[in-house]
């Protein structure tokens, strides 16, 4: 899509988009708006989208009668490229038929302008394609701020709102295309939507200095939608350029803006060596390193130089006698490093680097010789750059801090081990400069890079950002520089330069992206490092702030040692690290086959399991030491876990916090919540829970759920088959028994494009057990989705529901079963559902299901569907199709619902909603307030 920027050297060539229009097919220059009704295509647009004054008298038909795939593509050319980019420049009249180019040019001039600009045949293949990025070789788009804001006299505020209701259409529209919409077109019409959102942006900001009292209109709409998420085009092209699948998945969670992710599609990011052949959607495993394998690298290929070994009798006296670290100075004569202890006045360089690349070692405190070099010469750009901006200063001689080299090795010394890594914070807090080191950085030049290309190098496709040992590394920095293969460069400076030089809104929208990545060091400085656990009093909500900040710093990275998770999280929060090192690899417990006579892979299985224990049991102390600190646990965490901690009373605790990619909850969905409780459900103050024995301790309101038989003597799934093997539950209608208010339940990963994992269940199969409750994350808000916890009440004694004695006294102790998504069914829905329940309690009473049930039994039994069970099954289908006609005969108001809430042409599909939804009843029943849950 040529109207997206890309790198200066693209992985593959630009995509071309095809113009789908013949030459007659031409905007008509007239109302945006309108342009439905004016072609008679209401049909297309949903209710909500349709302008106001619109009768309503045409349903919405898309779902069940879609348009052509050819006729949806020049429909949405014309509307949504030529219309949407003649409104904004003023060719298209306002409401009072005012067109603002009047004085200017003719409006068909001006259409016939946009054609001849935007639309392009190849001499090559004859083929017409789109070829928008001549609107900027043309200025025409450099003429936005100025017409968006050009009224004439109009109101200002009328414009801007009407503006930002044209893209909202254009993007509800866009959200309605078809499944198999061509991905080049859907994405120009995406690239000129997000586009038009910044030129608002950039006209608000322009006038709002002589208008200020205007209003900020809204045009914060995610033009990416589905275009890079997995299965898509472009998403199946990035492999060839050297991305892996979490490196794609975390990009598409982190960055909000398609200009973004489009340049990022044609970033090279090809790194020799780096095998993304076994990496997840959830983490990368290009960076795992196994320590029985590890090698040192060599600064040059084919050398062969020694390895030099580091003073570590001077190292450990520091470490054990004074409470500073080491660090170490160059010999100025010879490769030598000279060791001596930190002290106010001495600066240094910490160097962040990513082990897999070979400048680690797990086996003893020694690099190559040729690598000792490498780092000296490294270090003195730095040094030179320090005399440019600071000419009054005397010239430095940097230090170096490296952990190869000054944090002993844990199998040789573990107690100087333990020290280094207590002290770690303190050794990138105090350094002058942290200098990251990184293959897929040192192996471009920074020089000639724009400054785009170079920090979406850093911040999106470099393995030092997916580390979690490097997180601490680059948010304490007082000053962080990364090594390209020419120069070190500064990267604030390079976001400021960014900034400073935009004069083409679409990098802006990349400009925006990387501000809000680098914000998230920002604020782990400001909320995490101010104060370890209380973050500033100014936050309303400090604690879900603490929580979000460190949960969306530590997303999609990952470490090598499963147990090092905890280390890092209790080094950053600056709680409970001793504690958390004390935890060993528990013992080995394997009857009957001794350590010795197994194999390695059998060893290493061995080992990784123990490794496993010892890391549940520290992320606990690391729970454990927050919930000391903050006065217990934001009660919201019961929402958020999808693999819980193991222990007893800990399934509310998730075991860890990296990798969520492989699960629904991505990092927006994820920071969502830990935000402020919706008004009704609790007061200003955070809502704590509790650890104990039994499980989280919560006070939230809830309600237990009850499934029952449509009449007496029938199966709650008397109509188990009578659908298609196919035909699968979408969701759970239940209804209040006190307030009669109906309600529809969905599984969360199925309301996700995640989708229902593979190893799950029904709803049903959890409700049909009769211990079913749910606990509410959102109080009761008229028909808006509210996620929801659904729990199994535990009893020791007998396993009925505890008496309301029992509740009042003790709570109810229950276990975390899954996160639901509920919404109050709309009047118009409940008219049909209600209408499906009694054809379905009419169809229940009558032989046909009776028949059909004991076939089914019959058939069960004997594993072979018999003659008898065809005959029943077809004679209970006909039953229901029947009752389903006399109602669609009978009652007006029922088509009328099944109509506006489904679409028309219904008739003959809408009975296999009755098996599907109304098999049997669902009833619920508020738990009274002022009971608590034990969540485990």
């Amino acid at each position: 899509m040529d109207f997206l920027c890309i790198p200066e050297t693209p992985s593959r060539p630009l995509t071309k988009t095809l113009y789908p229009c013949g030459p007659e097919e031409r905007w008509d220059g007239k109302s945006f708006l309108g342009f439905a009704h004016r072609k008679g295509l209401q049909h297309i647009v949903p209710m909500d989208l349709r302008p106001d004054g619109d009768p309503g008298d045409v349903p919405f038909r898309e779902l069940i009668h879609p348009t052509p795939l050819d006729e949806q593509h020049r429909i949405y050319t014309t509307w949504f490229i030529f219309g949407l980019l003649a409104e904004f420049l003023g060719v298209n009249p306002d409401e009072n038929g005012f067109r603002q180019l009047a004085q200017v040019m003719q409006p068909d001039e001006a259409v016939e302008e946009l054609y001849q600009t935007c639309v392009a045949t190849d001499a090559a293949d004859g083929n017409r394609y789109l070829a928008m990025a001549r609107l900027f070789d043309d200025n025409i788009l450099g003429l936005l701020v100025y017409r968006v804001t050009a009224t004439y006299g109009g109101p200002m505020q009328a414009r801007l709102n009407h503006l930002s209701n044209c893209l909202r259409v254009t993007k509800g529209m866009l959200d309605c295309a078809r499944i198999d919409f061509d991905p080049p077109l859907k994405c120009a019409i995406a690239a000129l939507g997000e586009f038009l959102s910044l030129s608002i942006q950039a006209s608000f900001a322009e006038v709002r200095k002589q208008a200020p009292s205007l209003t900020r209109p809204q045009v914060g709409f995610s033009w990416k939608s589905n275009m890079f998420q997995l299965g898509s085009e472009i998403r199946e092209k990035m492999p060839a350029a050297g991305w892996c699948k979490s490196d794609w998945s975390r990009a598409n969670a982190v960055y909000q803006n398609l200009q973004t992710l489009h340049y990022l599609s044609y970033l090279d990011r090809f790194v020799p060596g780096r095998d993304h052949g076994v990496c997840t959607e959830a983490s990368c495993r290009a960076a795992q390193i196994d320590n029985a394998t590890y090698k040192l690298s060599h600064a040059v290929p084919g050398c062969e130089c020694n390895e030099f070994v580091v003073d570590i009798a001077s190292i450990k006296r520091i470490l054990l006698e004074t409470d500073t670290f080491p660090v170490l100075i160059f010999d100025p004569d010879k490769t030598d490093l000279v060791v001596r202890k930190f002290e106010p006045g001495v600066e240094y360089i910490a160097i962040s680097h990513v082990w897999a690349d070979g400048l680690g070692n797990p086996h003893a405190n020694t690099l190559h010789t040729c690598e000792i070099e490498r780092l000296r010469a490294l270090l003195k750009p730095i040094e030179g750059h320090h005399g440019e901006t600071h000419p009054d200063s005397p010239h430095p001689v940097y230090h170096l801090w490296i952990d190869t080299l000054c944090c002993p090795v844990g199998r040789l010394e573990p107690v100087c081990n333990k020290i280094s890594l207590n002290r770690m914070k303190a050794v990138y807090e105090k350094a002058a400069h942290v200098l990251v080191l990184d293959r897929a950085l040192t192996g471009h030049a920074a020089e000639g890079l724009h400054p785009a290309t170079a920090l979406l190098r850093i911040f999106a496709s470099s393995m030092w950002m997916r580390r979690l040992w490097t997180l601490q590394e680059g948010v304490l920095a007082q000053s962080l520089y990364v090594q390209f293969k020419d120069k070190p460069v500064h990267v604030k400076s390079l976001i400021d330069k960014l900034g400073k030089t935009i004069i083409d809104f679409r990098y802006w929208a990349i400009h925006s992206d990387i501000v809000r990545e680098w914000n998230r060091f920002e604020d782990f400085r400001a909320i995490v490092f101010a104060d370890p656990i209380k973050p500033p009093a100014t936050n309303s909500n400090p604690t879900h702030k603490l929580y979000q900040t460190i949960q969306a710093a530590v997303d999609y990275r990952s470490v090598s040692v499963a147990s090092d998770e905890a280390v890092c999280i209790s080094t950053l929060l600056g709680r409970g690290l001793k504690r958390v090192l004390d935890v060993q690899l528990p013992d080995e417990n394997v009857p009957g086959i001794h350590p010795t006579d197994r194999t390695k892979d059998e060893a290493k299985r061995a080992w990784l399991e123990r490794d496993k224990q010892r890391a549940a049991e520290r992320m606990r102390i690391v729970w454990e030491e927050i919930a000391k600190a903050d006065e217990g646990i934001p009660a919201r965490m019961i929402f958020l876990v999808d693999t819980p901690l193991p222990q007893s009373g800990w399934g509310w605790a998730p075991n860890s916090l990296l990798g969520y990619g492989d699960s629904a909850f991505n990092t927006p969905y994820k920071t969502l919540e830990y935000v402020d409780w919706p008004t009704g459900l609790a007061d200003s103050h955070v809502l704590k829970g509790v650890p104990t024995g039994h499980g989280l301790r919560v006070d939230l309101p809830g309600l237990t759920l009850e499934a029952r038989p449509l009449v007496p003597g029938v199966p709650l799934h008397a109509w188990d088959g009578v659908l298609s093997a196919n035909s699968k539950e979408d969701f759970v209608y239940f209804q209040d028994v006190e307030t009669g208010r109906w309600f529809r339940m969905q599984d969360w990963h199925a309301s996700t494009s995640a989708g229902t994992p593979p190893d799950s269940h029904p709803l049903c199969t959890d409700i049909d057990s009769g211990k079913i409750a749910l606990i509410k994350g959102e109080d009761n808000s008229p028909y808006r989705a509210m996620l929801w916890l659904m729990v199994e009440v535990l009893n020791e004694v007998d396993g009925s529901l505890p008496s309301s004695s029992q509740c009042n006294q003790e709570g109810r102790r229950v276990r975390w079963l899954r996160k639901v998504i509920v919404s109050e069914v709309q009047p118009q829905d409940v008219v049909v559902i209600a209408t499906l329940q009694r054809i379905a309690r009419q169809v229940a009473s009558g032989d046909a299901t009776m028949e059909f049930a004991l076939a089914a039994m019959q058939a069960t039994n004997t594993g072979t569907p018999s003659e008898k069970y065809a005959v029943a099954r077809e004679g209970l289908r006909q039953k229901l199709k029947d009752a389903v006609a006399e109602s669609w005969k009978t009652e007006p108001e029922f088509v009328e619902a099944v109509t506006r809430t489904v679409g028309d042409g219904m008739e003959e599909y809408i009975w296999t909603a009755v098996p599907m939804w109304s098999a049997h009843q669902v009833v619920s029943r508020e738990v009274p307030q002022g009971r608590v849950w034990f969540v485990d």
